[in-house]
């Protein structure tokens, strides 16, 4: 088999969903192949977090708005893979090595609540989206418009 992808995750938006923050960091915090976990929260929740540390999670201020918001946090990244996850959804980290195959193939994957890139990929596309004031519904839309390759639906 191959070796799994090593990749780093972003938790974006995570207001008021604590509980679902925590199981999924826990989750991520003991998955040796991720390197990193950004977590973009408000302002105010930062210090709660950050007085809690762990060796890989790092956390960001989201700003007013979402978009730039998230090309912040994505700059942060340092792994070449990133996973982003909505924890509005229920998580399934259990998808996360079929999203890491798919990473090996494709520079876009969904599934789910996740969704994988190639990070030089995504903020590309998200930097040129935002600089064209692209209508974003949401940032697979900057993608399906800028990227060669489509996004891959899993």
């Amino acid at each position: 088999a191959l070796p799994i992808l090593k990749y780093s995750t972003l938790l974006f938006d995570v207001y008021e969903k604590e509980e679902s923050l925590k199981q999924t960091t826990q989750v991520l915090e003991a998955d040796t192949n991720c390197c990193q976990i950004v977590v973009a929260c408000r302002q105010e929740d930062l210090w709660k977090y950050a007085i809690k540390p762990t060796s890989k999670t790092m956390y960001v201020a989201m700003l007013e708005e979402k978009y730039p918001s998230l090309l912040n946090a994505l700059k942060a990244i340092v792994s070449e893979n990133v996973l982003i996850f909505d924890l509005e959804k229920e998580s399934s980290l259990e998808d996360i090595p079929m999203i890491l195959e798919a990473l090996e193939k494709a520079p876009a994957v969904h599934k789910g609540n996740c969704c994988g890139f190639d990070t030089r990929l995504i903020l590309f596309t998200l930097q040129k989206a935002l600089e064209e004031q692209l209508d974003l519904h949401a940032y697979l839309d900057a993608i399906q418009t800028y990227a060669d390759s489509p996004v891959v639906e899993l």
